[in-house]
C-alpha cells in the first residue's frame, strides 16, 4: 500500500477546495465576515527580546492552573516578520508543582489572512525537529472533548560541545468559535464549508504544546501533557458553548 498516496489525498482535496473558495470569494467580495476568536484576547502588549513591544494585543493565557505555575515566553521578531500583521500570539512555559514537568504552550490566532496558520510540522522541521510517529488522541475536559494530534520525535538543544538531540513530545489542535480539529487539511475543508454556506471566515486558533523527555518516557510524558491541555485550553476559551471535534 502506498502510504504517501493515502496521506496526500486529503491534502489534495483541501487544495482543490481552497481554489474553488478563492474563486467564490472573488465574486462575493465584501459580504464575507470574520468569525469571532475562540480564545480570550487582551490589549496587553506582547513583548519580545530586551522588552521590545512587538504587538499591542495578545492571547489571555492562564498564569496558574491546578498543579501548574507558568512564566511568559518571548515571541521573536523573526517569527512575527513571516506572519500577517493582524496575527495574535500567546506563549507560556508551564511547570508541574510536583515533579517539575515542564511544557511550552504556544497560541496563534489568525486575523483576516488565513496564512497566519499552517501545518505545525513545517515549523518543527525548520527548527531541526524530527517526527517519528503521529497519533490522533481525544482528551476529556470539563468543557467537552479535545482532539489533538500527538507527535513523538527528537529535537535539538544547544550544549557547550554543540547541538545534541533529545526525545520530544508535541501535540496540537485547531479551534474556532464553534468547531475544532487536529487535522490541517480538515481545517481547510471546514473553512470552505463556512465560507460557502454562511459567508463567514472562521477565525481559527492554533494551539501547540511541546516538551522534552528521556527515551522511553514518551507515553508517561504525554499523560502529563494531556492533563495540562485539559486545564489550559478551556481556561483560554472565549464565551460560547462547548465545541466538539469535527467528524
Amino acid at each position: 500500500m502506498n502510504t504517501n498516496r493515502i496521506w496526500l489525498k486529503p491534502a489534495l482535496v483541501a487544495l482543490v477546495a481552497l481554489g474553488l473558495v478563492g474563486g467564490f470569494l472573488h465574486h462575493r467580495g465584501p459580504r464575507q465576515s470574520l468569525g469571532r476568536a475562540a480564545v480570550k484576547l487582551s490589549h496587553d502588549a506582547l513583548e519580545g527580546g530586551e522588552n521590545a513591544q512587538l504587538r499591542t494585543n495578545g492571547v489571555v493565557m492562564p498564569i496558574r492552573l491546578t498543579g501548574f505555575e507558568s512564566v511568559p515566553l518571548e515571541v521573536s521578531a523573526e517569527e512575527l516578520r513571516f506572519l500577517p500583521s493582524d496575527t495574535t500570539f500567546g506563549r507560556r512555559l508551564y511547570r508541574d508543582d510536583v515533579d517539575n514537568f515542564m511544557a511550552m504552550i504556544s497560541v496563534v490566532v489568525m486575523g483576516t489572512d488565513r496564512s497566519s496558520l499552517h501545518r505545525p510540522e513545517q515549523c518543527l522541521g525548520s527548527q531541526g525537529v524530527e517526527i517519528s510517529s503521529r497519533q490522533t488522541v481525544r482528551i476529556p475536559t470539563a468543557a467537552g472533548e479535545l482532539e489533538v494530534l500527538r507527535c513523538n520525535g527528537q529535537a535539538p538543544f544547544a550544549t557547550a560541545g554543540g547541538n545534541k538531540m533529545s526525545r520530544a513530545v508535541f501535540a496540537y489542535l485547531f479551534i474556532a468559535a464553534d468547531r475544532q480539529t487536529s487535522s490541517h487539511s480538515q481545517r481547510h475543508l471546514l473553512t470552505m464549508q463556512d465560507l460557502l454556506l454562511r459567508g463567514v471566515m472562521p477565525r481559527w486558533t492554533g494551539i501547540q504544546c511541546f516538551t522534552r523527555c528521556k527515551e522511553g518516557e514518551e507515553d508517561a510524558t504525554f499523560e502529563k501533557m494531556k492533563r495540562l491541555l485539559a486545564l489550559a485550553v478551556p481556561a483560554m476559551r472565549s464565551a460560547g458553548p462547548p465545541i466538539t471535534p469535527a467528524r
